[in-house]
Order: structure tokens, then sequence, then C-alpha cells
């Protein structure tokens, strides 16, 4: 059903290698020559950086939203089209957000850049999100209304992958292919790299995995926009938020409030969460209607709102995800 999606929304000419998460044409780097690799999301730009380790000095490396705007509100200029349009290698999410990303894409002449496509490489592990199905209908002719079909609208899908330490692994492994094989001199050392980096990665997934089967509380309370389903998803733990997912979210009903600050009281929990770059509103009026003592607001980052600067003085996947952890064993054994 997913790869039905994709290739719905891509021009036919680059349909077969969307589906598969990337082009099956590969160009060997020649001495001199600079591998030209753009990312619109973070994640993706840190990942290329671990793989890359000493030869990312070789590499024109782009991380497009570095201005730290996330993707659900970016709106690409000239200039940003015009990267993608000349890159080796561009990597992505694939959702509704980055629409433009395969507008930019079909004015490509030619099918020599190589896609990797976050969303289409999950396939039907994407998480899927509701979604009213909308009524064509004419106004005042309700006896026409009932006649007329009901249009189904493509499904939508989450659009923060990155935040499953799993799939962090799978799209790892499908970074560092595609890299060996316009690099092949190198492959050993981007496979040494990718093996580490990976180790690291699946021995923080087993520490998120026995954090929540030992804590007592399993619920994680937000006042904010919530894009952490996959995280959800990976450890099959109870979350609240008022909003389904991250995109533009729409003001708090008190209902909603109210119905969260009744989660909190139920699990006794004292912390209510909110991201990085967010005011503490709505999470304020959560715990004003609470009747849990000694409540506090903590800050979950997930890795969208980084800035080159934040990437260049050392933030990174890693770090963001390993203070997550920290932040969530706090919150838990409290």
């Amino acid at each position: 059903m997913f790869k039905k999606f994709v290739s719905a929304v891509l021009v036919f000419f680059f349909a077969a290698f969307f589906l598969c998460g990337c082009t099956t044409k590969r160009n060997t780097v020649n001495s001199g020559d600079k591998l030209n690799i753009v990312c619109t999301v973070f994640p993706e730009y840190d990942w290329c950086r671990e793989i890359l380790g000493k030869y990312k000095k070789n590499v024109s490396l782009t991380y497009l939203l570095g201005d730290g705007i996330d993707m659900h509100h970016y709106q690409p200029d000239a200039d940003a089209v015009n990267k993608i349009k000349n890159c080796d290698i561009l990597m992505y999410v694939g959702g509704e957000s980055e629409k433009w990303v395969d507008e930019a894409l079909a004015q490509v002449p030619n099918n020599n850049i190589t896609v990797i496509n976050l969303l289409a490489i999950l396939g039907d592990s994407a998480i899927e999100l509701e979604r009213e199905r909308v009524r064509s209908r004419k106004a005042l002719d309700p006896v026409e209304e009932t006649t007329e079909p009901t249009t189904i609208p493509e499904p939508l899908y989450e659009e923060h992958p990155w935040l499953s330490l799993k799939h962090a692994q799978t799209f790892c492994t499908e970074i560092a292919d595609v890299i060996c094989q316009y690099d092949p001199n190198n492959a050993d050392y981007y496979k040494s790299n990718l093996e580490s980096y990976i180790n690291k990665l699946a021995a923080l997934d087993k520490e998120f995995r026995l954090m929540f089967n030992d804590c007592k509380k399993h619920a994680l309370i937000f006042g904010d926009r919530y894009p952490f389903s996959y995280f959800e998803a990976d450890y099959n733990i109870l979350c609240y938020a008022p909003f389904k997912t991250c995109g533009t979210a729409a003001t708090a009903q008190y209902d909603d409030i109210v119905a969260l600050a009744k989660q909190v009281d139920y699990f006794k929990t004292h912390v209510v969460y909110i991201l990085e770059s967010s005011d503490t509103t709505i999470a304020d009026a959560i715990i004003e209607n609470t009747t849990v003592s000694n409540q506090r607001i903590e800050v979950l980052n997930s890795a969208q709102s980084v800035t080159s600067k934040q990437a260049e003085k050392g933030m990174s996947y890693l770090s963001i995800m390993l203070g997550n952890y920290d932040i969530i064993e706090g919150a838990l054994n409290q």
C-alpha cells in the first residue's frame, strides 16, 4: 500500500528507484572530484558524518535545514532547489512535508541523482496517520449529497522515523551502501565506521528497552506536538499528547488539557514533556489541572531543529538520543 502511495507522488521516470529507496545508478568518485551529498534533516546529515569519518573532507555534504527550521515549516528557496538538482546523492524523509523535494526532482533532466527516501525504505513499516475521510458535496442539496461518492485521500505517514533507533540502523546501512558504491576504494573504511556506529545505536536501543521493561510508570505525557510515534511503537509504551502528530498544531482544547491532567494523576508522573524550541503554555495548563505535587516540565529533543552551528559544536544524533534517555530515566524512576 505504501509503495503505491510513493509511486503516485513521483514523476514516472523516478518511480522505480523511489520504491526501493535509492537509484541503481552508481558513479565512482574520481581523484580530485567531490561527492555531492544533500540531506534535508539533521539525522541524515549526522549519519553521513559518522560513516564518512576522515573522508568527510573529500565530500560536499549539505545540511539543507541547518538554520534550525523544522521540515514542517521549511520554505525552500531557489538555492535549495538548485542544490538538490546538482547533487549526486539526496537524502530526505519523503513525507507530506517534503513534497517540494519531489517537485524539485521532477525538474531534473536525467536520473543521475541517487535518492535515499526514508519512508520508502520502511515500506509497510511506516506508520500511517489517521485522517478524516473527505466527502465531496454540494451546498444545499441533501439529495445529491447522499449519492456522491466518498473521496478517499492519499494516506499520510508519520514523518519522524529517525526517532526509532532500530530504523536508524537500517537507514545507516542503506547510506553506507550507497556511499561505498560511489567510492569503492574506501569501502572497507566506511563499512568499519558503519559497524562501530550501529553497535552504539543497538546498545542504546537495548538500554531503552531495559528501562521501559523495569520502570513502574509506562506513560509519557506531552504538552506539545507529538513526533514520537516510532519511538512509542519500538518500546510499546503509553504516550499521551494533545495532538496526534508534529505538523502545524491547532490550539489545544480545554477538554484535551483536562484529559491529559487526569492521565498525569492516574500515572502519578511528575513530568510533562515538551519539544525543543517549544513554549510551555500547554504543559503549564496541564500541570495547573493536576493534583500531583512537585510537577516539572522536561524537554525531549526530536532532532528536527538542530542548527548547523550546533552540529559544528558537537551535537549529534546519538548525543540527542542519549540525552533523551537520561531525561526519561530520571522521570520514570522518580
